[in-house]
């Protein structure tokens, strides 16, 4: 069961949360030493709200 939790970020927030997660993306296929993991399933779809978050951000209202 998911549960949402509304939040609200500041957008040098937001954009930090996104590129942390989009940095962490470029080691989805990194397979480390004893099981460690550096991307987990959970963190596309935060990937895909924080990618939407950040375009209606920036397009002019």
């Amino acid at each position: 069961m998911t549960r949402t939790i509304p939040i609200e970020l500041t957008a040098q927030e937001a954009k930090l949360l996104f590129n942390t997660i989009r940095a962490r993306a470029i080691y989805k296929p990194v397979k480390l030493p004893l099981g460690g993991e550096i991307w987990k399933p959970w963190m596309e779809e935060l990937l895909q709200k924080l990618s939407c978050a950040a375009t209606e951000a920036e397009s002019p209202q």
